[in-house]
């Protein structure tokens, strides 16, 4: 992953978007609703037909959320989420999307994992009703949860347990940014910019040379951003507990399930926000590092498992991995502790 230093400025509703204040940037825009949010596109002008490639855009988008969609009755989400066993003959889209998943799982040591269907399901259900799960409809709800209960093989997906629910809302759209990314590459697009709420796309280079500056919210004050980064391309993916959130009578519940105790997350985080080159990563990363916690986050980090670098908000300050000391500008009110090993070497 490569950073540079001029920058121009971009935030968007976990991270906001402005405009370059540093040269005159001509795009052709687009926005419209998809997966549950606001989805934009900017796409720099160029020698092909941007507004076809949109429209292009668009429709593979609605292919992907179509397919992985929970509350779309035909998508393949939807039948396997039906009490049965087995698939077979599953899209390719959905067995591109569930093995991503099932290897981020592995890799993450369940951290991250779509199985939590049934506890968010839950969860959902007893935010209607006003009232908090019970203790044994919680551990009813565990026992169907667990990545290593699922099987893809050659097209076929098979559930050990058929009361098993999938939930891709985790990794969806860090899957579709990248997608996407690739449709606009091969389609030899010189720049553009896709945002997708806490999911951010940047691709290639800007027409005045400047690069990208994605803002990252202050969870306490979301008019406000605690600092900057400066990127020459890649993902962006942020979880946070300040805007979404299960809410019972007068309590607020994250709404980042712990699959390991099938209770809302609280690990002392505020907000993750992830830089990789890979969007799918990206976005089950910041729920999976969430889920960890910031320490076993950094310790992850070391391991070196994976490329990525992230930002922490947390009750204790502003953590960011080592890799990112010439990328990360604070605001001159925050103070921002580095750890982790310097994957550069400084």
């Amino acid at each position: 992953m490569k950073f540079l230093k001029k920058t121009i400025l971009i935030l968007l509703p976990l991270i906001l978007l402005f405009g370059s204040c540093s040269g005159k940037e001509n795009y052709i825009e687009s926005s419209f609703v998809a997966m549950d949010t606001v989805i934009s596109f900017k796409v720099s002008e160029g020698e092909y037909d941007e507004t076809a490639i949109i429209a292009e855009c668009e429709e593979l988008l609605s292919e992907i959320e179509n397919t992985i969609s929970k509350t779309a009755e035909e998508s393949d989400t939807s039948i396997a989420n039906t009490d049965i066993d087995m698939m077979l003959e599953v899209s390719p889209i959905f067995e591109e999307v569930t093995a991503l998943s099932l290897d981020y799982s592995r890799m993450t040591g369940g951290a991250f994992d779509i199985t939590v269907g049934g506890l968010k399901n839950l969860w959902e259900k007893c935010s209607e009703e006003g009232r908090e799960p019970t203790a044994e409809e919680i551990e009813t709800a565990l026992r169907f949860v667990g990545y290593d209960s699922l099987t893809l093989d050659n097209s076929t997906l098979e559930k050990r347990y058929k009361e098993t629910r999938l939930d891709f809302g985790a990794i969806g759209k860090g899957y579709a940014a990248q997608k996407l990314v690739q449709l606009l590459e091969e389609k030899g697009v010189s720049g553009a910019i896709l945002s997708f709420g806490g999911n951010v796309a940047l691709v290639g280079a800007k027409q005045s040379g400047d690069l990208y500056k994605v803002g990252v919210k202050d969870p306490y004050n979301t008019a406000d951003v605690i600092g900057y980064l400066s990127l020459d391309g890649g993902f962006v993916s942020v979880s946070g507990d300040y805007e979404r959130y299960i809410g019972i009578g007068d309590k607020k519940y994250n709404h980042i399930i712990d699959p390991s105790t099938g209770y809302p997350i609280e690990s002392g985080l505020h907000s993750v926000s992830v830089i990789s080159d890979n969007g799918a990563l990206a976005d089950a990363l910041s729920t999976a590092l969430f889920v960890m916690g910031k320490d076993a986050a950094i310790e992850f980090y070391n391991s070196a498992v994976c490329d990525f670098e992230a930002v922490f908000v947390t009750d204790d300050g502003v953590f960011a991995t080592a890799g990112l000391k010439d990328v990360f500008s604070p605001q001159k009110s925050v103070k921002v502790t580095f750890e982790g090993v310097d994957p550069n070497g400084n």
